[in-house]
């Protein structure tokens, strides 16, 4: 494991109790979701990657009720917070550039996780999801303009921000096409992109 994904790693153990008493409104991506379930038929098997402790499950258990979920985590305390709370639940630690499931997923979920990926890693990890995915697969996938604070002692974790523009560019060399993309912006008026893509068939 490299410097910065350690580090990452290290970070949300660290900070998981507070991550997960503070970060519970998953209905902040409610309408992209919406879009996200339109186009997957019911029994579709998706892959949330960086699923924390289980952040976005009330979506997934309301409006995605008919998807077959599955979670996956780099921090082993998300991971066991997410499954105090949901002990029923898929929920497992893996990091997704080695993450290799059993089966084929029909779609991916990625809200405000890839961004962590090092430029220098970007293709490679990108590949690895579309390796684990069927042909045809749809994913959804956040990614910041800017950093929402500046690094500080106690947060150094790496972001990679990317306009729309660099995230087209990146998504064309990958051949994934760009569905919908809209942008987020947060309470404290931070940019945000979402995309919703469609990987080759």
């Amino acid at each position: 494991m490299d410097a910065t994904k350690k580090y990452i790693k290290e970070y949300y153990d660290k900070n998981a109790e507070h991550w997960s008493s503070t970060k519970l409104n998953s209905f902040f991506h409610e309408i992209p979701f919406r879009k996200f379930v339109a186009m997957l038929p019911t029994e579709s098997r998706v892959l949330d990657i960086g699923c924390a402790h289980g952040v976005h499950l009330p979506l997934f258990f309301g409006i995605g009720e008919h998807l077959r979920y599955t979670g996956i985590d780099i921090s082993e305390e998300m991971v066991k917070l997410g499954k105090s709370r949901y002990p029923s639940v898929d929920l497992s630690v893996a990091d997704i550039a080695t993450y290799e499931p059993e089966e084929k997923f029909d779609a991916f979920w990625a809200a405000a996780i890839l961004m962590h990926i090092p430029p220098d890693q970007v293709q490679d990890v990108f590949k690895h999801i579309e390796l684990i995915m069927k042909p045809g697969a749809i994913g959804y996938l956040t990614l910041p303009v800017e950093r929402m604070e500046p690094k500080s002692e106690e947060d150094q974790r790496h972001f990679t921000l990317y306009t729309k523009e660099e995230f087209v560019l990146l998504a064309t060399e990958l051949g994934w096409e760009i569905v919908i993309s809209d942008k987020i912006v947060t309470k404290a008026n931070f940019n945000w992109n979402w995309y919703i893509v469609k990987l080759p068939t």
